[in-house]
């Protein structure tokens, strides 16, 4: 006589073999879906430029969109009163694709019909001294503008010659507020990381890592370097070296050759006395301790004080 089967066994057998191969094919899936998923992740990540490109220039009602939203902001004051978001469509021909000249790190880069610093008609540079000193006095203005009245008051942390914007009557613009940080009431700093632009950096932020407004203060005074001297803050030299030009500016005043140091374009002896004067006002503001460096509001006050000093003249 035949004793019946267990069936529990045969169903508990059956039961883990299943569960087995269950589990290895789920396991072989999940592998797959996580592999399709990671390859997906870093072609996004790489990216293909034209394809970013396109995708970013696709889609011309983000324009109106972020100008009817507060994604495009200006900082107005007595300086750049007329500088309206009409102006900046009219000069980039409607934010006109043929005028991308990049991508920053906040979206694409448009080239508008204004002035820049350095730029020269047959390697002579076009600025006279007045204009220059002008062009300072506005900058200084504008960095005035960010440290003291705007609400809450603003680092910059980019200030530079390609950053400040010339109109046809060469009227100063901060322009670039990628970096910019807010800093709220009662901060004397924000934390930061390395950014910025070779040969304007204070040198204090690669040891704080922190961002003040006398850090802004400094690289002001490496571009009153560029108004005075004609140079670039780091220059090539033979040998593939580079110059710095603070180090060769403070180079220059410690063997008192700072007649040396202006720009051909715009020595004179009748003017000395203005251009020492802004040399003086650039040394102040590229001090290396930062507890030395003037205030913006300082620095504004001294240069309007040249201004009304050769108007006198």
């Amino acid at each position: 006589m035949m004793k019946p089967g267990n069936p529990s066994g045969s169903v508990s057998r059956f039961g883990r073999g299943n569960i087995l191969s269950i589990t290895i094919t789920v396991g072989v899936g999940l592998v797959l879906v996580l592999a399709i998923f990671l390859h997906k992740m870093l072609r996004r990540n790489v990216g293909d430029p034209i394809c970013d490109l396109e995708e970013e220039v696709s889609l011309p009602h983000r324009l109106s969109e972020a100008l009817r939203s507060s994604k495009l902001v200006l900082f107005q004051n007595s300086d750049c009163k007329d500088l309206t978001v009409a102006d900046l469509l009219k000069s980039t021909n409607n934010f006109n694709q043929a005028n991308i000249i990049g991508c920053g790190g906040f979206g694409l880069v448009y080239k508008a019909n204004l002035h820049w610093l350095h730029e020269s008609v047959d390697g002579v540079s076009v600025l006279e001294w007045e204009v220059r000193l002008k062009i300072a006095q506005g900058a200084a203005w504008g960095l005035a503008y960010l440290h003291k009245v705007c609400e809450p008051h603003i680092v910059h942390r980019d200030v530079k010659s390609s950053n400040i914007l010339l109109d046809e009557k060469f009227e100063a613009h901060l322009a670039d507020f990628g970096l910019s940080r807010l800093l709220c009431p009662y901060d004397t700093h924000v934390t930061t990381d390395l950014v910025g632009t070779l040969g304007y950096i204070p040198p204090e932020y690669s040891q704080t890592l922190m961002a003040t407004c006398r850090g802004d203060v400094y690289s002001f005074g490496v571009v009153l370097l560029e108004l005075l001297t004609g140079r670039r803050p780091v220059e090539v030299c033979k040998g593939k070296n580079c110059r710095n030009l603070v180090s060769w500016v403070f180079q220059m005043k410690s063997e008192k050759r700072e007649a040396e140091i202006i720009d051909p374009a715009i020595w004179g002896k009748d003017r000395q006395k203005q251009l020492f004067e802004m040399l003086e006002i650039a040394c102040r503001c590229l001090d290396q301790d930062p507890r030395r460096r003037p205030l913006v509001e300082e620095v504004v006050s001294w240069l309007d004080g040249i201004g009304f000093q050769g108007a006198q003249q």
